[in-house]
């Protein structure tokens, strides 16, 4: 299925995305990135005919692994990204001197 080796700190484009896992067409990895199944961030939008996605390789990876074992639905991060997401937010509670649930979510709401 997958067309070539993925580079975890590589960024690929949604077509690069979807060519490399091998779907038949974008639509079905666009399907998956607004189901919050592969991670993915848009780098232009231009209405829905022109949003544009840019995956990390290491989200293509997680994804592809839960793919295959047939969770991509299930699942929308691997233990390690869940691990990784409560790490740095644990290090930008250390660096706000955030104590509680509470302060975190008012910081968390007055970022833009």
């Amino acid at each position: 299925m997958v067309k070539e080796k993925i580079n975890p700190l590589g960024w690929y484009s949604g077509i690069r995305a979807y060519k490399i896992i091998g779907f038949k067409n974008r639509q079905a990895l666009v399907k998956y990135i607004k189901e919050g199944s592969l991670r993915a961030i848009t780098v232009n939008e231009i209405g829905d005919a022109g949003r544009r996605y840019a995956v990390k390789g290491e989200w293509l990876i997680s994804f592809l692994d839960r793919f295959k074992r047939g969770i991509a639905q299930g699942e929308k991060y691997s233990v390690q990204e869940l691990k990784l997401m409560l790490q740095g937010t644990l290090e930008y509670c250390r660096e706000n001197n955030i104590k509680t649930l509470g302060e975190l979510i008012k910081s968390i709401r007055q970022l833009k």
